[in-house]
């Protein structure tokens, strides 16, 4: 990957942090503590919305077009920073940038190394001879089907593959279930198939890997995949009886004790904790009241919009202010030498990647001295990168043997002071 799409892409990921952060601990709390009041149908709907937030939260709220009135004043000398700083700097970044991307890479082939050797390790077999090899899992032909294998290394059912499902049961499913219990129990992996849940699965954990450095990541996917247990529970057992109730919680009950809990993206009945929260739902049965969804969705719409409008101000603060490389503009040596200063300004656009273009001399004194070395040298400069670019940005360059006093203009303001070389007067260099 080139080094500078890399930069952008983790620049991406390590700017969502605080948002997610934000909506991860909404959900988090939500399941702690909200299950009580809400539907795990409604805090699994927030779940699966939170990647439509983050979209949401990244919309511009306006368009950017004008960038002189929002750009801060500041006078920089070539003094007052040092270009092994900014070397320092970038060096960091891209070293950050690298060790990012190696550990995404080793987790994504650790992720899909477990989960080829725990698929070998279930040693499939397919389904008694006495029953049909393929189980159809709804009464409209258009739903989903599953091949129904067995494997004697699991002891609760689960279902395998994004698009071609094997849903597997354990291998002494007759000894383990009633034959109730086992229809309520391929019942709950018809939702998963019904639903894709294995994709969307795999769709989470691969986002909770590009955001492996931040722990609330790992919590809200467990949160997620609990909620969605939760939710198929609630759809099996909507219009069931309360004898299909304990016989499903004894189902439950009997396939706590072995459970394992990997890496994978496949559909599974849970660990232990997940069990004990199921059967006391299933217990509870609480139905959730139009005023607790009216709260939780004004609540969702509430973190949404502010949310939105901070990341809104902070980037109209930061993103129009620095450069991220500044190229030194050339002191003419004809002007140094006659003690001539001066100032050029500029007006150009930035494109989407942070490079100027379209560079306009505005206005420079004295007439026809600056404004070639300064043109030459921001056309070097190097912005951050943005979505939409910048349309009509201006800045000011003081070329001054001495330190001017700062304008009161609202336009940015570099001051550029001659340096004695050996082969005369100072030469283009990077700046902060």
């Amino acid at each position: 990957m080139e080094l500078g799409i890399l930069k952008a892409v983790f620049e991406f990921v390590v700017e969502q942090q605080v948002n997610l952060s934000i909506l991860f601990v909404v959900l988090i709390a939500l399941e702690r503590w909200g299950l009580g009041l809400f539907k795990s149908t409604w805090l699994y709907a927030y779940a699966l919305a939170i990647p439509v937030c983050l979209g949401f939260i990244n919309l511009p709220l306006q368009i950017k077009t004008s960038y002189g009135e929002a750009v801060s004043r500041y006078l920089v000398t070539p003094t007052e920073y040092s270009s092994s700083l900014l070397t320092k700097h970038s060096d960091w970044f891209a070293v950050s940038a690298s060790v990012y991307l190696v550990v995404v890479v080793a987790l994504f082939l650790l992720t899909l190394l477990i989960h080829i050797r725990y698929k070998k390790a279930l040693n499939l077999a397919p389904y008694s001879p006495s029953s049909p090899s393929e189980l159809s899992l709804g009464d409209d032909s258009k739903e989903q089907t599953a091949i129904l294998y067995t494997s004697n290394q699991i002891s609760s059912p689960l279902v395998l593959g994004l698009w071609n499902y094997k849903l597997v049961i354990p291998a002494d499913h007759q000894t383990r279930f009633s034959t109730k219990a086992l229809s309520l129990i391929l019942e709950h992996e018809q939702v998963h198939i019904q639903r894709r849940d294995n994709l969307i699965n795999m769709l989470a954990l691969s986002l909770v890997i590009l955001f492996w450095f931040n722990p609330l990541s790992w919590l809200a996917y467990a949160t997620f995949r609990r909620l969605q247990e939760l939710t198929c529970d609630e759809r099996v057992l909507k219009n069931k009886n309360l004898k299909d109730k304990i016989l499903y919680s004894k189902a439950l009950l009997d396939c706590v004790t072995h459970t394992e809990v990997r890496m994978m993206a496949y559909s599974h009945y849970g660990d232990k904790h997940m069990m004990l929260q199921r059967l006391n739902l299933i217990k509870q049965n609480a139905k959730g009241s139009t005023l607790a969804k009216s709260t939780l969705l004004g609540t969702l719409l509430a973190v949404i919009c502010t949310v939105a409008i901070a990341k809104q101000a902070s980037n109209a603060e930061q993103e129009y202010a620095m450069p991220e490389t500044r190229v030194e503009p050339l002191y003419p040596i004809e002007a140094a030498k006659a003690g001539v200063s001066g100032h050029v300004v500029l007006q150009f656009d930035i494109d989407q990647n942070g490079t100027t273009k379209n560079i306009r001399i505005v206005s420079q004194e004295p007439e026809a001295t600056f404004g070639k070395s300064a043109t030459k040298a921001l056309s070097k400069w190097k912005y951050k990168s943005s979505k939409a670019g910048f349309k009509d940005v201006l800045v000011r360059l003081d070329f001054a043997l001495e330190h001017p006093s700062a304008s009161k203009e609202p336009i940015e303001q570099i001051h550029v002071a001659p340096r004695k070389v050996k082969a005369g007067i100072e030469g283009e260099g990077l700046m902060m």
